[in-house]
């Protein structure tokens, strides 16, 4: 940091240069009143793609969706109780995102009531640009469910004997263009006053205003679903069956502006015993989110821009894998998606109570309860769901997915931490947390654990559960250790080969324990008979036992029980779950807890010096992560009517579990 300039009786003003593009102008205009400005720019492309970009779908004896190179790869084929067949639906995407940010803060220490108050204020401006390539279902998806019943070729509805037969349940197609470019801004301001009421206690009052623009495609190309009569009978479908944004009194982010994010804040930090060893910090605070553009640009895969279109079969299932998607388009009703005309920004509100102790000195013990409770957070939900034997409120369209802004969460926490700095070649930080979060949904999209839709689209309480991330234990203990060993240590200082071997080690380790994450046990297929099936695996069983038990379960007689549960070949008792035809299974969201999480890992560093002067040294790093080499598995098969329910049957799926792996470093310094 190097003055910029420094003109007597105006302060200095000093510039750095930021990370990212951009920089910091910090004016000191006296000692009392401090201006700093920051401006950033940041601008990152993301990039997936599915792995193999070959015309499979014609070799394999299935239709082309769309044509572009970068489009091609293996058809998706979904198999009742099976894994499927295919690469991700969700590829290829291209979206670079480009991001400004301004902001100006204001630090004033004026010197009414004795120099005791510090104000300050601030204000920032992020204007966001998102583009977007997003390709869905590029290579078609056909689904095999297991055909209709009374079928005498397939008596017993069996999947894998109706993909044989080549005639799936349904299959979706997609047409249009879907790049676009989503821009939207984000402004804030906020005044805040750290007053010292006395040597021992310090207040905050703090106040923050956000105002989040709606997101808009530059091109007007979103559009939401026209939920009128009119959908039914006008034409040509099914373009005539939606609003373009900007048009027909639909604002151009298709949802009005929140204005009334007010964020107040609140704190203390107090020694109520006079004396730097024990201090107690709390506050409060209300945090508000920007909602992720993933959300918005669904309203750009609808037509007239892009197409998503459902072709299932006839009632004697006779369409084949070749000819289901020769029926007229528009046909079959359309799926749309689209934020809620209510839709408001979420917010979360945090509060803690921590108390520091210093038991001696570099020793300090940290104990704290945190809390939070989340409001008006996303939620996807079908609002074309059927009743419970009973037809679809909007019979021109097929699953109408809604983002809306009907979800809650609440969490509480035990945190406790212990920290011993550096002293005699030792440090080491444990820590400990014990907690619960409740949500009615974790998240917008579904994951291994849990569909991403409520069963009951009407009926959000009937999902409040465990959040997905949920974690009740947890606990980390990390030391570094420089063995006395070598020069200006206990033991082999003096020169020589003893020294020069076995001095100047570091040891240095991880501990990590933690209890499972919660997971839903669902159904594939249409069970409640209310058309979700077309979103995932949505609805679920009864429960009729303890599937944290081995052995018979008494509601469920005829179903063969393991007599041990939580191992690999049965995470818990299957016969605990029992088919609900017609209805929605009374088995609730996250009631199942999976595999605990066991990892040690460990390093030793050795430096050697080079030649008489210390500031040459060669370091040499050997690390092994996962030491133990413990498996950590992954959520067991969640899937009621799969052949491998309850079943473990991988281990590091996803990347976040590896086994052991060692690596080893050597670095210059000089």
């Amino acid at each position: 940091m190097a003055p910029f300039t420094n003109l007597p009786g105006y302060g200095t003003t000093v510039i750095t240069q930021g990370q990212n593009g951009g920089g910091t102008w910090t004016h000191v205009f006296n000692t009392r009143l401090i201006n700093e400005l920051r401006v950033g720019y940041n601008k990152e492309r993301g990039f997936f793609s599915q792995t193999d970009k070959t015309d499979h779908n014609t070799a394999l004896g299935y239709p082309t969706v769309l044509t572009k190179p970068i489009d091609l790869g293996f058809p998706n084929v979904s198999i009742a109780g099976f894994d499927g067949i295919g690469q991700p639906t969700n590829t290829p995407q291209d979206h670079p995102t480009t991001t400004l940010h301004v902001a100006d803060n204001l630090a004033w220490n004026p010197a009414l009531a004795g120099g005791k108050h510090q104000f300050k204020f601030g204000f920032e401006m992020r204007p966001y640009w998102y583009n977007l390539l997003f390709d869905i279902i590029a290579r078609g998806l056909w689904a095999f469910n297991g055909g209709p019943t009374g079928n005498p070729t397939n008596p017993t509805q069996n999947s894998l004997i109706q993909l044989l037969q080549g005639t799936p349940d349904f299959a979706l197609g997609v047409s249009g263009d879907s790049n676009m470019v989503i821009t939207t801004t984000s402004y804030g301001a906020y005044v805040q006053d750290d007053y010292r009421l006395s040597p021992r206690l310090t207040v905050n009052l703090g106040l923050r205003y956000e105002y989040n623009s709606p997101p808009v495609e530059i091109h007007n190309k979103f559009s939401v679903p026209d939920l009128s009569s009119n959908s039914l009978t006008c034409t040509p479908k099914p373009n005539c069956q939606f609003i373009v944004a900007g048009t027909q009194g639909l604002p151009r982010g298709t949802y009005p502006p929140d204005k009334t994010d007010f964020a107040p804040r609140v704190g203390f930090a107090w020694r109520p015993l006079g004396t730097d060893r024990f201090v107690l910090r709390s506050g409060y605070g209300i945090f508000y989110d920007l909602v992720i553009l993933n959300a918005n640009l669904e309203s750009e895969l609808n037509p007239p821009f892009f197409s998503v279109v459902f072709y299932g079969n006839n009632n004697t299932n006779s369409l084949t894998i070749q000819n289901i998607l020769n029926q007229p388009p528009g046909v079959n009703p359309a799926q749309p998606s689209f934020m809620s005309p209510n839709f408001r920004d979420a917010y979360m509100q945090q509060w803690n109570l921590d108390s520091q102790y210093q038991l001696k000195s570099g020793l300090l013990l940290d104990v704290a309860y945190v809390g939070a409770k989340g409001t008006r957070l996303i939620v996807a939900r079908d609002i074309n769901q059927s009743p419970l034997g009973g037809t679809p409120p909007y019979p021109a369209f097929g699953q109408i997915t809604m983002n809306s802004s009907e979800g809650d969460s609440r969490y509480h926490g035990l945190q406790l931490r212990a920290e011993k700095q550096a002293s005699r070649g030792l440090a080491f930080l444990a820590s400990y947390t014990y907690s619960k979060s409740l949500d009615n949904a974790s998240g917008l999209f579904g994951t291994r654990a849990e569909p991403g839709y409520p069963q009951n689209s009407y009926d959000l309480p009937a999902d409040r559960g465990l959040s997905n991330f949920n974690v009740k234990h947890r606990f980390v203990f990390s030391s570094v250790y420089e063995l006395p060993f070598g020069s200006r240590q206990r033991w082999l200082s003096d020169p020589g080969i003893a020294n020069r071997i076995l001095g100047n080690w570091n040891v240095s380790g991880i501990l990590t324990l933690q209890s499972g994450q919660p997971f839903t046990v669902t159904r594939s297929v249409d069970q409640s008979g209310t058309g979700t099936i077309a979103l995932g695996n949505i609805d679920r069983p009864d429960l009729v036992g303890n599937p944290n038990m081995g052995g018979p379960v008494a509601a469920n007689p005829a179903c063969a029980a393991p007599s041990q549960v939580h191992t690999v070949a049965n995470w818990f008792n299957p016969c605990a779950f029992a088919a609900a035809p017609g209805m929605f299974g009374n088995a609730g969201r996250n009631i199942l807890v999976g595999p605990q999480f066991k990892n040690l890992d460990f390093s030793l560093l050795k430096n050697i010096q080079l030649g008489k002067s210390e500031a040459r040294l060669l370091e040499l790093r050997f690390e092994f992560f996962n030491i133990l080499n413990h498996p950590n598995f992954d959520l067991p098969n969640n899937i009621f009517d799969a052949s491998a329910f309850t079943a473990i049957q991988s281990a590091n799926a996803f990347g976040g579990r590896p086994p052991r792996q060692i690596q080893l470093g050597v670095k210059f310094l000089f």
